[in-house]
């Protein structure tokens, strides 16, 4: 798997999407004992060609 980080607004676009469904903002921590989820970091994964 390849990660490539989402950075800026792009992050913080789908941070608001995930509180949303979450019921909450990206000001809150998701659960007890995490950090902000405005301070989360976000990344797209995509898979490698697998050689066989």
């Amino acid at each position: 798997m390849t990660a490539a980080e989402i950075l800026g607004d792009e992050r913080l676009a789908l941070m608001e999407q995930w509180a949303a469904k979450a019921g909450g903002s990206i000001d809150e921590p998701l659960y007890e004992g995490a950090e902000l989820l405005r301070d989360w970091k976000v990344f797209f994964w995509t898979p490698t060609s697998a050689a066989m």
